[in-house]
């Protein structure tokens, strides 16, 4: 049964959005970069969530083109009834735009927002550990691998190459990613290309791995290993790769996702210094 609490939304347009714009500026930064139409859930004139409105790719967890919304919490410690009423209301208004499915991820350990949106209607996608691991203490070198800078015109082969390297996970989002990211437009592929320090590992003449880098964020994106070259210790030399060019990069430190399932990958990282910092629940609702 719905909440009866009291709850409101204005949107990006109105004027009134100015008196809580400093409230909520770090939530719609991508909206506004990009041009997207979003609401603000209000109890009183203090900001619950926002929902974005748009279409892929976004998150790229549907094909593109798809008509999508995105949560962000603003206040995941608000009442009980007062997420649940902002969780029907972010249904409401995906469901008058068309979108196809709404997206929200949302740090675990805010359980009530997370079991409001769940039981409004919303499903659990993914689960994940944030990690991370300081640059400032020594790290162990890898040789005896090729690593290539993947250039624009090669992207198309490093896609084939990440779909198989990085196949097997438990990550739900992950798999759609990977279904979806080779029908993104040119546009967004040469933005993607530019962003990303793509590299394709080789092992003589053979394409052993794949890895990902965002050397902006110290992220390590996507690291993946052939299937038939795995439990060979190509994993571990790949990511000592990884650090060694973040910090050489200027970086200081270096962060990662990975799902709580993937037990091998969590205890890799972890012997590499990662230690988890915080998880996240990835919600879904499909239309």
């Amino acid at each position: 049964m719905k909440s009866e609490v009291s709850i409101r939304t204005i949107s990006h347009s109105e004027p009134e959005l100015q008196s809580i714009k400093e409230k909520i500026s770090k939530y719609i930064g991508q909206a506004e970069a990009q041009g997207m139409s979003y609401w603000v859930i209000l109890e009183d004139m203090n900001p619950v969530s926002v929902v974005i409105l748009g279409e892929e790719p976004v998150r790229l967890i549907a094909p593109i083109g798809t008509p999508l919304s995105l949560v962000k919490i603003v206040d995941p410690r608000a009442s009980r009834e007062t997420l649940r009423a902002a969780a029907y209301k972010a249904i409401e208004l995906s469901e008058k735009s068309g979108a196809e499915y709404s997206y929200l991820g949302l740090p675990s350990k805010y359980e009530e927002a997370v079991l409001q949106f769940r039981e409004s209607g919303y499903q659990e996608l993914a689960d994940t550990h944030e990690m991370e691991r300081p640059l400032d203490t020594p790290h162990e070198h890898s040789d005896g691998l090729r690593f290539e800078r993947v250039e624009r015109s090669d992207l198309n082969r490093f896609l084939q190459h990440m779909k198989i390297h990085m196949s097997g996970s438990p990550d739900e989002v992950l798999r759609l990613i990977l279904d979806n990211i080779r029908e993104m437009p040119d546009e967004f592929l040469d933005m993607w290309h530019r962003l990303e320090h793509l590299f394709l590992v080789y092992d003589g003449e053979a394409v052993v791995g794949m890895l990902d880098l965002n050397v902006k964020e110290a992220t390590i994106g996507n690291i993946g290993v052939a299937p038939k070259h795995r439990n060979k210790g190509y994993g571990r030399r790949i990511m000592i790769f990884g650090l060694g060019y973040l910090k050489n990069s200027g970086c200081d430190v270096a962060r990662l996702r990975v799902h709580v399932e993937n037990e091998a990958a969590i205890h890799l990282y972890e012997t590499l210094g990662f230690r988890a910092v915080d998880r996240m629940k990835h919600l879904i609702w499909w239309r």
